[in-house]
């Protein structure tokens, strides 16, 4: 890592925790505004203010540098209070029309964090299966008579729908893989895990409370939302993260996401189940790597790791941050990846192969059988899809 690189981690993990972040990093000539380009680039500028806030001030970025980190963070807080406005509407709207929903990662893992409103959020991911989706569906639309519901295919993740301002992605299927069978799986164990517990209240709530302004009575409120259980978040923010680390890239933010929930929820999980999930979706190399990283960078307490390894060091370890740093959050900072100004259909296609295929090849050094798996799934599709006109 750069010296800059180098002082954003130590931020980003101070952040974290709250723990005061080393001062001898800072002395003498600091190049802040690379630190706080990575900080955007892997969506954790507000954790990363918190770190700079544990500084002497004296060994603070210049004034104007924070007073935009102080407006990003003002801008974050007002988004978590309308995002978690809008789901105990949406799920509220739900409930009265006899649908159960579980919410997945965003709001609900950003409660695992020391401070929940310093994770950058996004947008909101409701699960509600497949038997209830449309009928969901048309009742979201109810939100919004702007707005109708879309045409999906049928194995679709998920409908968009815009409610006050906020984007909710309504789930039937919780993750996917390119790898059919694969994805069956995931389908069964998602209905085994969430589906078959709708009715059954055995579910973990989080309250999401509302503010005197939202409440007619003027009195805070507090709506409980179910979640997934703790085995079943432990993989599958995991599964959310290596899947798209091997197709396009990831930043930091989801790491520290898997980070934060391992922290909080640790000794709600059931190691030989976990074990037997892991194997299930090729995900044990996974597991192992992303660990140790999240040991050995962000300072997880390693035993709060579940299955950790008997020697948290690897090899290839310099490798995944490399390409953590490199291609930012969701690829978004990827340069050799950016789409293509190329106007021929074919082109832009034949592109696009060149470029997973450069994904597939990087990742599969460093997890070899999840991202084979993955790719034995997605080959044949794709090469079907390059001389279609569309």
């Amino acid at each position: 890592m750069t010296q800059a690189q180098t002082q954003f981690i130590e931020l980003l993990r101070s952040g974290l925790w709250g723990t005061p972040a080393d001062t001898s990093l800072f002395q003498g000539e600091v190049d802040w505004k690379s630190i706080l380009r990575t900080a955007k680039e892997q969506t954790v500028q507000v954790i990363v203010a918190d770190g700079i806030e544990t500084l002497p001030t004296e060994l603070w970025p210049p004034k104007e540098l924070m007073f935009k980190l102080m407006a990003i963070r003002i801008k974050t807080k007002q988004m978590h209070l309308r995002l978690n406005s809008a789901l105990i509407k949406i799920t509220q709207t739900l409930q009265q029309a006899g649908i159960p929903s579980t919410l997945l990662k965003g709001q609900g893992v950003a409660h695992n964090y020391r401070l929940p409103e310093s994770r950058m959020c996004g947008d909101i991911d409701l699960y509600v299966g497949k038997e209830n989706f449309e009928k969901a569906s048309d009742v979201i639309c109810t939100l919004n008579p702007t707005q109708t519901k879309e045409e999906i295919e049928d194995n679709a993740l998920h409908r968009h729908f815009d409610i006050d301002d906020v984007t909710l992605e309504l789930h039937q299927k919780a993750s996917s893989s390119a790898n059919k069978r694969q994805s069956r799986l995931f389908d069964a164990w998602t209905k085994a895990n969430l589906d078959s517990h709708f009715s059954d209240s055995t579910l973990p709530v989080i309250d999401f409370t509302q503010t005197p302004a939202q409440t007619p009575d003027c009195h805070p409120t507090s709506t409980p939302i179910q979640t997934p259980s703790a085995n079943y978040n432990a993989v599958f923010i995991l599964h959310h993260a290596a899947r798209h680390m091997i197709t396009e890239g990831i930043g930091l933010r989801q790491i520290c996401d898997w980070t934060m929930f391992l922290d909080k929820h640790h000794a709600d999980i059931d190691q030989e189940q976990l074990k037997a999930d892991l194997s299930k979706f090729h995900m044990e190399a996974i597991w192992k790597e992303f660990g140790i990283l999240a040991v050995n960078l962000l300072g997880l307490d390693s035993q709060h790791l579940p299955l950790a390894p008997a020697r948290l060091t690897s090899n290839k370890t310099e490798k995944i941050l490399e390409q953590i740093l490199a291609y930012g959050n969701f690829g978004q900072y990827d340069k050799k990846g950016r789409s293509s100004k190329e106007t021929n259909l074919l082109k832009r296609k034949w592109r696009s192969l060149w470029v997973q295929t450069r994904h597939f090849r990087k990742n599969a050094r460093l997890f070899p059988r999840f991202t084979l798996s993955y790719a034995a799934g997605w080959y044949p599709d794709a090469l079907s899809r390059l001389f279609r006109r569309k």
